[in-house]
């Protein structure tokens, strides 16, 4: 059902376990991003070596890489404001930078990344709630999520779902998202069964990164709720639902 982000131009394995969340980092509730490099960039005489010094030195940040016509496309996640200011001082108009879902550094939105594509309706047979291990998240940070499904009607519920799903901020009150998770995803495919006596769960992802350009390309320090989005049937023929709310506080990065 899920496939992958696009993953643009040829990467080291290395820097595929940075893009990849799934199978390459542990089990911690949060993954934090290292801090950018003082070293130097070494100048560069080709797009292709370009594209190489970033992947080995953008580290987890880099979420995607590749060559376009005559720049190299560079996708960070949302903290990754100051290894962009790097990169874009040591190669200018080489590089063409997206930093979470906003153009680096006009901080422009680049399409309307916390629309979901999927149909939303209410479910009364099934209730969905958000578990974290901590709900106090860093601006700028990734973070891993539970979500519990109990079945409300007396009788076991089938959802034809992907894993993991993803994990929308809101404003305290507002159902217009402004935040969501950036990163790629090797997601799956899953039937969960929710039975009466037995609730479910299903794995979560979710992030900072802002699709408020007002906001800056990681949501300041503030409370918010954060709903997952349960997906069940295909894009043609679905039952998406949301999440009970769940209030998190996000908090400035140490």
């Amino acid at each position: 059902m899920r496939g992958l982000t696009r993953v643009a131009g040829a990467i080291s394995a290395a820097a595929v376990c940075g893009l990849l969340v799934i199978g390459c980092v542990g089990g911690s509730q949060s993954v934090m991003p290292p801090s950018p490099t003082t070293e130097p960039w070494p100048a560069a005489t080709s797009l292709a070596t370009i594209q190489q010094l970033i992947e080995q030195r953008a580290g987890i940040l880099l979420t995607s890489v590749g060559q376009g016509r005559n720049v190299v496309e560079v996708s960070l996640r949302s903290g990754g404001a100051a290894l962009a200011r790097e990169i874009l001082d040591a190669y200018g108009p080489a590089v063409h930078i997206q930093v979470g879902f906003l153009e680096f550094p006009s901080g422009k939105l680049m399409g309307q990344p916390c629309a979901p594509t999927w149909h939303i309706v209410a479910r009364t047979d099934v209730r969905a709630t958000l578990e974290l291990a901590s709900t106090r998240i860093v601006s700028g940070d990734w973070f891993r999520a539970t979500v519990r499904l109990t079945a409300l009607a007396g009788r076991t519920i089938t959802l034809d779902s992907g894993q993991p799903l993803i994990v929308y901020l809101f404003r305290p009150g507002s159902m217009t998202p402004v935040g969501s998770y950036e990163g790629a995803i090797a997601g799956t495919g899953l039937t969960t069964l929710v039975m009466p006596s037995q609730p479910a769960s299903i794995a979560a992802l979710g992030s900072t990164a802002s699709c408020v350009e007002d906001l800056g390309y990681a949501l300041p320090p503030g409370s918010y709720e954060a709903r997952a989005l349960v997906e069940d049937g295909t894009l043609e023929n679905s039952s998406t639902f949301w999440s009970d709310p769940l209030a998190v506080e996000v908090v400035a990065a140490p």
